[in-house]
């Protein structure tokens, strides 16, 4: 069998199975902001076939009214500027733009390599490295590439989860990355773990996440006990709305600053919320709390609570467990 994907994460430097990172000049990994890593991503899905500027733009800033400066290659800039990791040359007239990253270097197609090379003999080993490539489901942490982006890599996924179903009990039980790998997908889990009805826990509660700084780091607190989906952007946010998403959450928290589109977007964000589904309890974070009363802020804005956070994702998190608890429960 062939080393189809990489032994050592080391040898990786674009990660796209989750949050975009990449590698910078120190082999550590970098965040990135929601537009590049966006574009990140289209890139990698695209492979050498690569996608144009107005495919890009059409996908990743719909939103953005059409005379706007051109983003796409202000973000092809600052994803030039990891160079270590990321080579993306100039298109000529009418051409495309192309990740050049050896395949062995990136999570998704090292993936989709190492899927096609299982065989019957394939140690749980190799599945098992398979498996950590994926740190988050990356259609949901991606809110600006439409699920359709990512068929083949779900079709990749699928195929290793069939896979996985079809080992003998005792070497399904060698490893030890799939019970994680369910918990990205807890949705779809209860289907391919085969637990009996009668094992199946309580489902457990849902938690909508609205802010563009430290939302992952947010969710990744509170995935001990509450399933998250975090969006990163108002446009996330109304693409939700579009598509008549169910919200079916037990609360939310959401930032009062977004980045992109009007100043305290995540204050339309609330009040559109509170509009589709009366009564979800709310929370409204800030790291620049507005100045006024706080009960003046959660009478007009309709949330439970105000938390002061800030936006550092290495620093402590604040310890939303008690607070989302105390939402949930109306406590």
């Amino acid at each position: 069998m062939t080393d189809a994907l990489p032994a050592h994460e080391d040898r990786l430097t674009v990660r796209v199975l989750g949050a975009p990172q990449v590698r910078d000049s120190r082999r550590a990994w970098v965040n990135l902001n929601p537009a590049p890593g966006a574009l990140l991503m289209a890139l990698v899905l695209a492979g050498p076939a690569g996608r144009s500027a107005q495919w890009l733009r059409r996908e990743i800033w719909s939103e953005l009214p059409g005379d706007h400066r051109n983003p796409v290659a202000k973000n092809v800039l600052l994803l030039r500027k990891h160079k270590d990791s990321i080579l993306i040359p100039k298109p000529g007239p009418g051409g495309v733009y192309v990740l050049q990253v050896s395949e062995e270097q990136i999570d998704v197609t090292a993936f989709s390599r190492g899927v096609a090379s299982l065989a019957t003999d394939t140690p749980a080993s190799h599945v098992d490295s398979l498996l950590a490539l994926w740190r988050d489901n990356p259609w949901t942490t991606s809110t600006r590439l439409r699920s359709e982006t990512w068929y083949e890599v779900r079709k990749d996924r699928d195929r290793l989860v069939a896979y996985i179903r079809a080992m003998e009990p005792a070497r399904r039980e060698e490893l030890t990355q799939w019970h994680r790998f369910c918990e990205l997908s807890p949705s779809e889990a209860a289907g391919w773990r085969n637990h009996p009805t009668t094992t199946r826990s309580k489902p457990r509660k849902r938690v909508l996440i609205v802010d563009d700084q430290i939302g992952h780091a947010l969710a990744a607190v509170l995935s001990g006990s509450y399933d998250c989906d975090v969006v990163t952007s108002l446009s996330g946010w109304h693409k939700m709305l579009r598509d008549e998403h169910p919200l079916d959450y037990d609360c939310a928290l959401v930032d009062r600053h977004l980045t992109e589109g009007i100043d305290a977007g995540g204050e339309v964000v609330l009040l559109e919320l509170h509009a589709h589904r009366p009564g979800i309890p709310t929370a409204l974070m800030s790291a620049d709390l507005p100045f006024e009363d706080f009960d003046q802020v959660k009478t007009r804005l309709g949330v439970r609570t105000v938390i002061s956070k800030h936006n550092n994702e290495k620093s402590t998190m604040v310890p939303l467990v008690h607070v989302v608890n105390r939402l949930v429960t109306g406590a």
